[in-house]
């Protein structure tokens, strides 16, 4: 039992500098101080804390406090992704999707933006319907893009949520009744597997 809390204490100990930094950053980021936010995100970034290198990730990718470097932001994104980040996972998807910095591979997009869309991260499943919808990366399947906007249209809000249901719509208008009833129970299924 010694063991289990003197564990516990070095964990919080070891912990607490990284979030600190990662607030810092945050703080610093949303009053666009970019250069104080990066060297913060930095510093808990390298201690493998992934909320920051998801940030310093966003800041090479848009190239906010600095120039655009696509393969420090690939880098970035992959170490939180493969920690479970879901935002970082999707972006990582996005690049691949896109070709920014990396060749342009729909399999590689389609894989980390399953990955956050199955932890429920909106905008993960909003890009895995129109993946479906479009065929990239996946077959083109119509009621499983609707399933996956249905749920993201319960996470999502304002121009999102209306573009989200937009897309539904315009699935609906396009399947078969059996397949409305298909990707009716699908969308179901995936709330369910969601509890």
């Amino acid at each position: 039992m010694y063991r289990f809390f003197l564990g516990l204490l070095i964990s919080a100990i070891v912990a607490f500098p990284a979030a600190a930094d990662y607030s810092a950053g945050a703080a610093a980021y949303n009053n666009g101080d970019y250069q104080t936010a990066r060297n913060a995100y930095l510093t808990s970034a390298d201690d493998g804390d992934s909320r920051s290198q998801f940030g310093l990730a966003v800041m090479y990718h848009t190239g906010k406090g600095g120039e655009k470097d696509y393969a420090k932001a690939r880098n970035w994104y992959t170490k939180a992704a493969e920690q479970g980040n879901a935002k970082a996972q999707n972006n990582l998807g996005i690049m691949y999707r896109r070709g920014h910095g990396v060749k342009r591979d729909g399999r590689e997009a389609f894989a980390w933006i399953w990955m956050a869309a199955m932890q429920g991260y909106a905008r993960a499943e909003m890009n895995l319907a129109e993946m479906y919808m479009l065929g990239e990366g996946a077959r083109k399947d119509l009621p499983m893009a609707y399933a996956w906007l249905e749920s993201a249209v319960s996470n999502l809000t304002g121009k999102s949520r209306d573009k989200a249901e937009n897309r539904k719509n315009f699935i609906l208008a396009e399947l078969s009744d059996g397949d409305i009833v298909r990707a009716k129970r699908m969308a179901k299924g995936l709330r369910i597997a969601r509890r």
